[in-house]
């Protein structure tokens, strides 16, 4: 604990972990990657779009919506498969 003089001891200094009241960043992240062997070739793609929205000084809302989307070449065969990705 840290004394502060006449006013007395205060609480110890922490880092801010969370948004803060009234504010909203978003943030976005894509990530791309290719894995090959002799006869196949797998492309990933994943995208996130993350929300958050601070309550109070020490509560957030947080609102995530990750998707993904994966094709996969074997061949003369293209599977691909897209939809919303689990956390």
């Amino acid at each position: 604990m840290v004394h502060d003089g006449a006013r007395g001891p205060s609480r110890p200094h922490r880092e801010r972990q969370n948004t803060g009241a009234g504010h909203h960043p978003l943030e976005l992240t894509y990530d791309c990657g290719t894995d090959q062997d002799a006869d196949t070739k797998i492309r990933t793609q994943r995208f996130n779009g993350v929300l958050s929205i601070g309550l109070t000084d020490d509560h957030d809302f947080i609102i995530s919506l990750p998707h993904e989307r994966s094709t996969e070449e074997t061949g003369v065969t293209k599977t691909t498969i897209s939809g919303y990705a689990d956390m």
